[in-house]
């Protein structure tokens, strides 16, 4: 899974597409723009790391600090590590919020969800939970990281590598050359109409050729892969273009 191209690469195979559009002034914020709606599309196994150091609980403590860099958390769970071998909880479901909670702590064995609290950019469980004398327990997990913003300076350079891999730059391609119309104000770029009842969307122009490219890029991934990652908020089988008609 190669990752050799740089975002100069995307800008110089965009040209034929564009003639006659002044694109100086906003290659780099089409390109930022192109980046950042590939990146939130969904979490990208290159785009995950893992907790580390895991976070460690404290009795009666329901908000623990976040990885700095996480844009939003993909697995979590508790293990218990004072046991052999460590004793691993099932899975946390993974909520857009939850609201802080002054009932008495409970088990790590009754803490079922957890979220980012986007205010604080804390980590926050259901629940406060009981660890007892002689316990240790952690919150283990994966988060997608934040998107490097794309600026004039990086293009110019030459020398960062896109994130992901490069059988997929024909994606950043058509999203790029989306931007630019949009940015320019061409009725090439396209755009969505939402069908009211059903929320199914239509798209058209430029819009229409990056979103069946994600898509495709979206299904190339997910061949294969028994487990798939949960969104908050968002239930297994629903199409994402019924769940935000502004995702672009």
């Amino acid at each position: 899974m190669p990752l050799t191209y740089v975002w100069s690469d995307v800008t110089t195979l965009a040209t034929q597409y564009v003639h006659g559009i002044p694109i100086s002034s906003i290659r780099a914020l089409a390109l930022d723009m192109t980046s950042s709606a590939m990146w939130r599309f969904r979490p990208w196994r290159w785009t995950i790391q893992n907790i580390s150091p895991q976070v460690t609980l404290v009795d009666g403590t329901q908000d623990y600090s976040a990885p700095t860099n996480i844009y939003r958390l993909t697995r979590a769970r508790i293990i218990r590590t004072d046991t052999t071998p460590n004793e691993i909880r099932p899975p946390l479901r993974i909520v857009e919020q939850l609201e802080p909670n002054v009932s008495p702590s409970q088990s790590i064995y009754g803490i079922t969800a957890i979220s980012l609290d986007y205010p604080t950019g804390m980590l926050r469980l259901d629940s406060p939970p009981n660890i007892p004398s002689g316990t240790t327990a952690v919150i283990d997990g994966d988060f997608q990281t934040n998107p490097t913003k794309i600026t004039d300076a990086i293009i110019n350079a030459g020398a960062q590598t896109i994130w992901f891999p490069d059988q997929y730059v024909d994606v950043c391609i058509e999203g790029y050359v989306y931007w630019l119309y949009k940015l320019s104000d061409d009725p090439r770029a396209g755009g969505i109409v939402t069908e009211p009842n059903t929320g199914a969307q239509t798209f058209s122009g430029q819009l229409a050729a990056f979103m069946s490219a994600l898509q495709s890029m979206a299904v190339a991934e997910d061949y294969g892969n028994a487990q798939p990652l949960q969104f908050p908020e968002e239930p297994f089988g629903v199409s994402r273009f019924q769940l935000d008609p502004y995702r672009i």
